[in-house]
Parts: structure tokens; sequence; C-alpha cells
């Protein structure tokens, strides 16, 4: 069974995932139209989706804990384990 901040930030992910390849392809099918060759496309469009994603993990990742604790911190919560 998944936790509440497993299922946020697994949510989070599938949406930075999502924006990564669509700027991936997005570039790639905008370089088709100027007329790059289909190589350097694809090239170009792996490295911003590999590029993009670990970017936006750590931050996805910061923004859940901290919304965590601030709402665990709202009820008075007490940690006994870590």
């Amino acid at each position: 069974e998944q936790t509440p901040i497993n299922k946020e930030i697994h949510h989070f992910i599938l949406i930075i995932s999502g924006i990564a390849l669509f700027l991936g392809f997005s570039f790639f099918l905008l370089n088709i139209g100027i007329g790059t060759p289909y190589i350097e496309n694809l090239v170009f469009m792996i490295g911003i989706i590999v590029a993009n994603v670990p970017e936006g993990l750590l931050a996805t990742v910061t923004v859940c804990l901290t919304l965590t604790a601030k709402r665990m911190h709202a009820k008075k919560v007490l940690v006994k384990n870590l």
C-alpha cells in the first residue's frame, strides 16, 4: 500500500516526465520543420528529455517533503521513527 507522500511523488514524477517528453517531441518536430538531419534531431530530443527529468525530480521531492512537513507541523504530529 502506498503512503500519501509516495502517491504525491509518483504523481509529480508523471507530470515532470510528461512535460519533458512534450518538450523533446516538440523540439524534434520543430527541427524537422527547419530541415536539420534526423539523427541530430533524435540526439537533441533525447538530450532534452534526459536533462529535464533529473532537474525536475529534485525539486519535486523537495516540494513534497516540505508540504508534508508543514501539514505535520499544523497537526502537531510527533515523529517517533525516521
